[in-house]
């Protein structure tokens, strides 16, 4: 009887979080699209912005709107000596955050799985879950890996792999009592 309430109880806020992840989830790869659009748009109006950034009446409207939210988003630095945006400075910029988000993106539509999964299945605790958090953990792995290669050539970003790092090891975690759960879930129903 407990363990029936508990597991409906499980199912019922697991719905709530599935419903909230697909809605954050829909955000998330909307904000990677205009983020992704925005690099774009800067490749093709590189000349306009350029223009717009060394003097502001000159590039068009486009071309302005782009370099004042291209100004803020990267910061200063952006024409080099020859009057040309730097879009290696952008690119260098813009990308390990496309990366990023694209990397939770995929952390998320894996969370949505397993709470999907969670709802549908008798127990939560299955190897096809388990195989989900410990997927997630090899991917925040790979995230605090190249965060590390990268503070080489940019020193200030090696506390930025603390959160990857302990985000591998909290999903491995899970990942490893999933499994632990799954195989004492099978004993249980093998002695029933």
């Amino acid at each position: 009887m407990v363990k029936d309430r508990t597991l409906e109880k499980l199912r019922e806020e697991s719905e709530y979080i599935h419903s909230f992840i697909r809605f954050f989830l829909f955000i998330y790869g909307f904000y990677i699209l205009i983020t992704t659009f925005f690099l774009l748009g800067c490749l093709v109006l590189a000349d306009g912005i350029a223009a717009a950034l060394s003097n502001p009446g000159s590039g068009g409207a486009a071309a302005h709107a782009f370099a004042m939210l291209l100004s803020s988003f990267v910061g200063e630095n952006l024409v080099n000596s020859a009057g040309k945006l730097h879009l290696m400075g952008i690119a260098a910029e813009i990308l390990p955050r496309i990366i990023s988000y694209t990397v939770m993106f995929y952390i998320f539509s894996c969370l949505i799985k397993i709470f999907e999964s969670i709802k549908k299945e008798e127990t939560p605790f299955t190897l096809e879950n388990a195989s989900r958090w410990k997927k997630c953990s090899r991917i925040f792995a790979a995230l605090a890996v190249i965060q590390f290669l990268t503070a080489f050539v940019i020193p200030g970003l090696i506390f930025f792999i603390l959160f990857p790092l302990m985000a591998s090891c909290f999903f491995q975690a899970l990942g490893l009592l999933f499994e632990y759960g799954s195989r004492l879930q099978q004993e249980s129903d093998e002695t029933l």
